[in-house]
Formats: structure tokens, C-alpha cells, sequence
């Protein structure tokens, strides 16, 4: 059986802020201030048809808010695996979304890094990258 996977804080370490946005429960959009941490908590949702594609935790980074990560837990395929897509928009029919890096599973607490992605010259910031890892109290 499916368990539950919850974001309890979000480090983000990127260069820019970052809005969250939270499908199922608008109340719990917010700001993640550049540098900054930030205390919450979300369940991240099961989504396994087109019909539920809103329910995706949506970050909007970069310096215009205009690069997106998409945040959803595949009930279907892997079932307490954290998946992501970057492809906008967002549609769980299209396959376009992978696990997320480092601890993706195994349900429970967890934090989101938000960090900055340079060119291979380390001069300028070309995307954003978002991990998960386990919430050690």
C-alpha cells in the first residue's frame, strides 16, 4: 500500500525565490524567499490519470518564475516514489517524469532542496534543480 510522502521544509538554496503552489490545497501556496528555509507541511500527491494532473505540486524558479518542476507521487508505478517532470505543461499521460534524486522513497518526512544549475563555466545560471532527501528531526 501507497504511503504517505509530506515536505516538511524546503531549503532553498537557489539564487532566486520560489513559488510553491500546492494543487489540492491553495492555502498552502507560498514564497520560498532565495537562500532561505522554509517550514511546512504538504503531502505530496498520488496522481495516476490525466483527470488528476492538478493535483501536482508546481515550482515556479528561476528569475522571472517562468522555470517550472512539477511534483507528484505516480500511484500506478512506484507507488511511494516522489516523481518530477519539467515539461510544460504538465501531463502524467506523457510519461515525461522521472524519480526524484536521492531519497524519493520510503514515504514519511522529507525536505525539498531548490538549488541553482550553472554552464560548465560556473558564470551563469542556466536552470533549476529541485532534490529530496529524508527529515531527520
Amino acid at each position: 500500500m501507497a504511503r504517505v510522502t509530506t515536505i516538511v521544509q524546503v531549503d532553498n538554496l537557489s539564487s532566486y525565490d520560489v513559488y510553491l503552489e500546492d494543487g489540492e490545497d491553495k492555502d498552502k501556496n507560498m514564497t520560498c524567499h532565495a537562500e532561505l528555509i522554509h517550514k511546512c507541511s504538504i503531502g505530496i500527491p498520488w496522481i495516476g490519470k490525466k483527470s488528476e494532473n492538478y493535483k501536482k505540486i508546481t515550482l515556479k524558479c528561476g528569475k522571472n518564475q517562468d522555470n517550472y518542476i512539477y511534483i507528484f507521487q505516480d500511484y500506478w508505478n512506484s507507488s511511494d516514489a516522489v516523481k518530477f517532470s519539467k515539461v510544460s505543461p504538465f501531463d502524467y499521460n506523457d510519461g515525461n517524469h522521472d524519480q526524484m534524486q536521492y531519497e524519493p522513497t520510503g514515504a514519511g518526512d522529507k525536505y525539498l532542496q531548490i538549488m541553482d544549475v550553472y554552464d560548465s563555466k560556473h558564470e551563469n545560471i542556466i536552470d533549476q534543480i529541485a532534490y529530496l532527501r529524508r527529515f531527520d528531526t
